[in-house]
């Protein structure tokens, strides 16, 4: 839409999503992530996140890695990298976790590492200016460590443990 609400004609619709889209976020050039359910976007396979160019075609240059499992939350960080909440472990196959990061071109951030990760869905992330990731779900671990639905990772992936939320056991 234009900013009066009105359909922008000049904006693609070439092609559509086969399934849900969760999330959207409109990236400082303007290009566009979407990232859900789908698994293709017109006749293009793009693995549950794709990114799109201000006109709304799809941006080929992105590798689009091939989640295995609902994206259900994103989040882009300062340096252009995206963390993706997914619904289930090993998104990207195994020693990978419900949380993960990729790099701006898409490809897998292998220098995020959350060990095993949360036990359970992550609904909400927020970023703090430290660059800290808080992290809200159904989860009642974070690597095996006790946390009860809500946490803080460092930039790396890593459990913070030095935020005490009140709901650790």
């Amino acid at each position: 839409l234009n900013q009066d609400g009105s359909i922008d004609n000049t904006f693609s619709n070439s092609g559509i999503p086969n399934n849900k889209i969760n999330e959207v976020v409109i990236l400082p050039d303007d290009k566009i992530i979407i990232a859900g359910q789908f698994t293709t976007f017109g006749v293009q396979n793009c693995g549950r996140i794709a990114r799109l160019s201000s006109n709304g075609t799809i941006d080929l240059s992105f590798n689009s890695i091939g989640v295995n499992s609902s994206i259900e939350e994103l989040v882009l960080q300062d340096d252009g990298k995206i963390i993706i909440g997914t619904v289930f472990a090993d998104p990207f196959g195994p020693n990978r976790t419900i949380l993960d990061r990729i790099n701006a071109d898409g490809s897998l951030d292998s220098s995020f590492n959350t060990g095993t990760g949360a036990n359970y869905l992550i609904n909400r992330m927020s970023l703090q200016p430290d660059g800290k990731i808080l992290i809200v779900g159904g989860f009642n671990k974070i690597n095996g460590i006790v946390q009860n639905g809500i946490a803080r990772l460092n930039s790396d992936g890593s459990l913070d443990t030095s935020f005490h939320s009140g709901s650790n056991n």
